[in-house]
């Protein structure tokens, strides 16, 4: 088994543990894809699938995880009693940190 194949078959066993759902079937076929070597975007096709969220490429992957932080953003705003117009703030200031090459993390 080759080691994106098992990579894969890891990240979806622990998302399905952690969420409580079913492992999906196969990886994609195309785990030999460009964007597949970086772990990160063979985890989150993981999680995709998982979700049951088909993603076809690098910016389908991408897609469904920007997707899936706007939902959480919002939903905890929502929790918290925040106007919507935070969560579409924190979305903003997460992409400027990532795009920035992300941030240090000073702990008090």
């Amino acid at each position: 088994m080759n080691g994106s194949r098992e990579s894969y078959r890891i990240a979806a066993a622990a998302f399905a543990d952690r969420l409580e759902k079913g492992v999906p079937g196969e990886p994609p076929d195309d785990l030999d894809a460009d964007h597949y070597k970086r772990a990160l975007l063979l985890h989150m096709s993981a999680l995709a699938a998982i979700e049951g969220v088909p993603v076809k490429d690098e910016d389908g992957i991408l897609d469904f995880i920007l997707d899936r932080e706007r939902r959480f953003w919002g939903r905890l705003a929502l929790e918290r009693k925040l106007a919507p117009e935070v969560s579409t703030g924190i979305g903003r200031a997460m992409a400027a940190i990532t795009l920035g090459g992300g941030v240090d993390v000073v702990r008090v």
